[in-house]
């Protein structure tokens, strides 16, 4: 947990994410360091990463390559300020790629428009 702790988390902040998800305790350094470099790759800040941490201590679990790939896609997608919606909802970090594409050819079967169903993912997905 040292570098949640030199990332600036406090004590307590990774207490509550371990109580949360007590899998953190197993989870290699490198890769909780280079899943926190995905969010600043997207152009998280510090609190963003923060944010998203304190509230989805289970993306931590991800793998990197399940973390990329999803980010990846949404940004395929052509969403912008990812950073701001992870930060809004950091439970999307969660999905899949497989999931968040079924949600948009479900959207899109719908009749949505592209930008409607980003505001979806934006602001309705839970």
């Amino acid at each position: 947990m040292d570098i949640l702790i030199r990332y600036g988390f406090s004590i307590e902040e990774i207490k509550n994410m371990m109580d949360t998800n007590i899998e953190i305790g197993n989870i290699e350094e490198e890769n909780i360091e280079r899943l926190i470099t995905i969010l600043e790759e997207i152009g998280c800040d510090s609190l963003q990463i923060k944010n998203i941490l304190v509230a989805n201590p289970f993306y931590l679990n991800r793998s990197l390559n399940d973390a990329d790939s999803l980010i990846k896609e949404m940004l395929s997608f052509k969403i912008d300020n990812l950073q701001t919606i992870f930060d809004r909802n950091p439970f999307l970090l969660n999905l899949n790629v497989e999931d968040f594409k079924i949600i948009i050819d479900s959207k899109t079967s719908e009749g949505l428009k592209k930008e409607e169903i980003i505001d979806y993912i934006s602001y309705e997905l839970v």
